[in-house]
């Protein structure tokens, strides 16, 4: 406890008394230099989670792949150059496939629509370009003369009538010419020119992917239809069989070796089989139709349908995606 005495001015003193601890300076400073250390501790670790490092990533990247084939695989494998439909070695499909690219009317829409986005862009990029402007004009007037009839008396004209012409022919010429430049600071026409460019470069790849699906649908209908020329074969050679069979049983029904019942059911059978040939034939017009509005014609001229499905190619190696 320490006890302070005051003595103002007035003589009157004031005794004050306070009581507390005693705090040593050196320990004060010790405890904020730790709790400061601790703090700059925290500090550097938080910097160093939060910082970026650069890792390198740079992976060197041959400039194309090339696939090692055996020597089994060789012979059924389809160079990238072939279209790939050349796999099935299918000469008819070879020269089904010809057509379609070369009349199918939805190709020939593409590439005049590829056309016209090249020439949109050309008339695009040539604002960049002083333009100029040539008027030329020529126009001719002809007017009567009003004194040539003053002149002209009652009895025909006099001699000084001819003097004056009948009428008179004005010829007027004109020439004009303007030239304008429009200077793209803010890059309008740049902006304009590169958005036609790349019009003209989606219609071309638009092209390419129509082409792969008409290619899709032409080998997928040309399958099908060869599918379905089998089953009407098979289906026919079974109508055949059926009704040998019907005319056994009749002759022997006749000659009282076989029931009524077994007639009835042979018979029944032959319709079975008679009432699937309407179905396939009108499968087989629909596919020849499809046929032929992807080759761009009306009625599918010549068609060589095999009467057996294609040996499908080996199954592509798994490589890198």
């Amino acid at each position: 406890m320490t006890r302070n005495v005051d003595v103002s001015r007035k003589g009157v003193r004031r005794t004050t008394q306070s009581s507390g601890h005693h705090v040593n300076p050196s320990r004060a400073i010790l405890e904020i230099l730790s709790y400061t250390r601790y703090s700059l501790i925290i500090l550097c670790l938080t910097l160093m989670a939060c910082s970026r490092v650069k890792v390198s990533s740079e992976v060197p990247t041959p400039q194309e792949f090339q696939e090692v084939l055996t020597q089994e695989s060789s012979d059924e494998v389809v160079s990238p150059l072939q279209p790939w439909w050349v796999s099935l070695k299918s000469p008819a499909l070879d020269e089904m496939m010809s057509k379609v690219f070369g009349h199918n009317l939805q190709l020939a829409q593409a590439k005049e629509r590829i056309i016209q986005l090249r020439e949109v862009a050309v008339q695009t990029g040539s604002q960049r370009w002083p333009s100029a402007n040539l008027d030329l004009g020529w126009s001719r007037t002809k007017q009567l003369n009003p004194f040539s009839r003053v002149s002209s008396g009652p009895g025909g004209p006099s001699p000084a009538a001819s003097a004056f012409p009948s009428s008179f022919t004005q010829d007027n010429f004109r020439a004009s010419i303007a030239v304008s430049y429009e200077v793209d600071i803010w890059g309008r026409i740049s902006s304009l020119t590169e958005a036609a460019e790349r019009d003209a470069i989606a219609a071309e790849e638009e092209l390419k992917s129509l082409a792969i699906t008409l290619s899709a649908m032409t080998v997928d209908t040309w399958l099908q239809l060869i599918e379905v020329e089998a089953r009407y074969t098979i289906i026919g050679k079974q109508l055949s069989d059926d009704e040998a069979q019907l005319r056994v049983i009749l002759h022997r029904f006749q000659q009282g070796l076989s029931p009524q019942i077994e007639v009835l059911q042979q018979t029944q059978q032959r319709d079975r089989t008679k009432t699937q040939l309407p179905n396939l034939q009108a499968q087989r017009q629909i596919l020849r139709r499809q046929l032929a509005a992807l080759q761009g014609e009306v009625v599918a001229s010549s068609l060589t349908i095999p009467d057996h499905l294609p040996k499908l190619p080996a199954l592509p190696k798994i490589g890198l995606p």
